[in-house]
């Protein structure tokens, strides 16, 4: 489960870090991590790191992806967005069998699964949607400029002929 500290606002920057398409990290310096994984099959993961003794969040990073779209539209800001600190249990891996990357001129989405109901939570430049049990749905991160947008494709685009899956990417 993700919880959120509502309220407390905690900073992210974007870096472009080679070999990961994303990489988001708060600012803020702690020592102790632990991490939580979001997985589909043996190709989709994300990470991310926590505090280890209160879970707060602290990094971001889409590691694998096998399959992603580009999209040439804007991301269309999601309303009623509440801001807070994410905080995370201590499930060590939540696992999923929808992952939908979508990279947009200014945004990444990536769906997790379909939910009735979901609310959105803002941690600097992350939304984390979860449903009604606090599970993940989808994450966001926006307000991304066109080097960052084209660092993640090209780090992307190399992750997919580096595992022979450029097939795989879809313009819309």
């Amino acid at each position: 489960m993700i919880k959120v500290k509502l309220n407390k606002k905690c900073k992210t920057v974007v870096r472009n870090e080679e070999y990961f398409p994303i990489v988001v990290v708060a600012d803020d310096d702690i020592d102790g991590i632990r991490y939580v994984e979001i997985v589909s099959g043996s190709g989709n993961l994300i990470e991310f790191a926590a505090d280890k003794e209160t879970g707060q969040f602290l990094r971001m990073k889409l590691v694998m992806c096998e399959r992603y779209s580009v999209s040439e539209n804007h991301f269309d800001q999601i309303k009623d967005v509440k801001e807070g600190t994410l905080v995370f249990d201590e499930t060590p891996k939540y696992e999923t069998d929808e992952f939908t990357v979508t990279v947009f001129q200014n945004a990444v989405q990536i769906i997790l699964k379909e939910a009735e109901e979901t609310v959105f939570y803002k941690n600097g430049n992350v939304i984390v949607g979860v449903d009604s049990f606090f599970n993940p749905v989808s994450i966001e991160v926006v307000d991304l400029d066109p080097s960052e947008i084209n660092h993640i494709l090209d780090e992307m685009e190399y992750s997919a002929n580096d595992s022979k899956l450029s097939d795989d990417v879809m313009i819309s």
